[in-house]
């Protein structure tokens, strides 16, 4: 079986065990996002139940976002311009940017006629897609053929029902997107079609089932999972395999045309080679749109040669862009984007200098609720402690005595020392342990906590506590196990 070992990296305060409550697409960027501006001492509010609207505030200036959609800058008659694929289109080519030449069918009454003349005028191969949406979802590309065009669209217009399709000049190279901030590309990566590698053992079903499983891992990539559709079936019929076959060792089977990471695609940062006529051709269109300030730019080039109009062409640019794609690829170097974000959102904010502070998260799951309820009609996260929770200690109880179980007073009690010390961390039970964890900022408030657990809980005669140097990630709150 045949192995490899690619490098990556995570941005510096956003490892996947610090984020893990922000897995996926639209509640990454909102997350990560509102963490760096958190931990800046900026006010962050969550507006609505499903906690991707908020706000940021430094006391003077109020930004609000839905997800990487900053609403209070870029108003949602200026968003519908680049959703709409085509208007994006017509935008970029007034402005000299390069674009696909292409038309838009209405599915409700489409004029065959002209499709087969646009389509022979043209030439195939030719590319489908929905004129709005994201993830890359029925995007249909390298159409070869009016049969395949044909059945494509009848695949959009049917099962995905699509209302509008834009039909387009199919352009050879690789696929790029482009983050760009403001007045500059701040990050770049390639991202390639979903595929999987024969080893010669496992079935095509297994190696996409093996490939699911590291991407689970992935705080972005979770999400895109390669799902057995329409599309890859197709693609594994001109290959004359099925999910039962077993390829060869080293074979690589495309399973998708379109790039999409969130269709299962791979991502590998290309930040630092892509050429630079490349970004600011992708920055030049993002600012040929009014009120544009944030964009995800998408963009077809031949690897390799000059960088100019002939070899590459900007698809389509996205004002809500998942920012998670140039975060967390699949190789590479994982870009700082969150700091980016708050840099220009915020630019008189400065984030704090303790590598401590990288392992800082709050509770996404406990504003949820609150809010979806009806209960509250926003949820402000506390500020962080002057002390920034400077001693993290673990203490383990090893086959300690279960004692008897907390009554509510004692629970209060436990959580006004919390309060009172301003501390966070948690007391759980582990197989034959019970585990506090006490983050705060002297050791007195530490030991103020652990000597009233021990007490109510007697263990503390046990002799058997370890004493351990917490590291992982620092969560605001305190949790108490209800099984202890």
């Amino acid at each position: 079986m045949s192995t490899q070992t690619v490098a990556v990296s995570h941005p510096p305060g956003f490892s996947p065990s610090v984020v893990k409550q922000g897995f996926g697409s639209g509640s990454l960027s909102t997350y990560t996002i509102a963490l760096e501006a958190w931990r800046r001492g900026l006010k962050v509010s969550f507006l609505d139940h499903i906690s991707n609207r908020f706000e940021i505030s430094d006391g003077g200036r109020h930004i609000a976002l839905s997800q990487s959609w900053p609403i209070s800058l870029t108003s949602s008659t200026d968003l519908k311009k680049l959703v709409n694929k085509d208007l994006t289109k017509q935008l970029m080519r007034a402005n000299g940017s390069p674009s696909p030449e292409g038309i838009l069918i209405d599915t409700k009454k489409p004029h065959w006629d002209k499709i087969e003349a646009f389509a022979q005028h043209i030439g195939y191969p030719l590319v489908l897609k929905p004129n709005a949406g994201s993830t890359g979802r029925g995007v249909l590309t390298r159409i070869n053929s009016w049969e395949e065009l044909v059945d494509g669209y009848n695949y959009l217009a049917t099962e995905l029902a699509v209302s509008s399709i834009v039909l387009e000049r199919h352009y050879e190279g690789s696929d790029f997107r482009i983050l760009v901030i403001g007045e500059r590309a701040v990050a770049a990566c390639k991202r390639i079609p979903a595929n999987v590698t024969g080893n010669g053992v496992e079935t095509v079903r297994e190696l996409i089932n093996a490939k699911n499983a590291t991407r689970a891992a992935n705080p972005f990539l979770s999400k895109g999972t390669i799902d057995v559709d329409y599309e890859v079936m197709r693609r594994l019929f001109e290959e004359n395999l099925t999910l039962d076959s077993i390829p060869v060792d080293g074979r690589y089977i495309a399973l998708r045309r379109a790039a999409n990471a969130s269709a299962g695609g791979d991502v590998i940062d290309v930040t630092d080679t892509l050429p630079g006529p490349i970004l600011d051709a992708a920055v030049r269109a993002v600012l040929s749109v009014p009120n544009i300030f944030i964009a995800g730019v998408d963009v077809i080039y031949k690897e390799g040669s000059a960088p100019t109009y002939d070899n590459f062409t900007i698809l389509e640019m996205n004002p809500r862009p998942q920012i998670g794609v140039n975060m967390y690829p699949t190789e590479g170097v994982g870009r700082d984007v969150p700091r980016a974000y708050v840099d220009f959102l915020f630019p008189h904010s400065q984030r704090p200098t303790s590598g401590s502070d990288e392992m800082l998260a709050f509770e996404l799951t406990l504003i949820k609720p609150a809010l979806r309820s009806g209960f509250a009609e926003s949820v402000t996260i506390p500020p962080l402690p002057e002390h920034r929770f400077r001693i993290r200690q673990l203490f383990v109880y090893s086959h300690a005595r279960s004692g008897p179980k907390l009554n509510r007073v004692q629970r209060d009690r436990i959580l006004r020392i919390v309060r009172e010390e301003s501390l966070a961390g948690h007391l759980k039970s582990e197989r034959d342990a019970l585990h506090l964890l006490v983050c705060g900022g002297s050791d007195a408030s530490v030991s103020r906590l652990r000597k009233y657990c021990e007490e109510v809980l007697e263990i503390a005669g046990s002799g058997e506590c370890e004493l351990l140097a917490w590291e992982e990630a620092v969560t605001t709150g305190f949790r108490i196990d209800p099984k202890v």
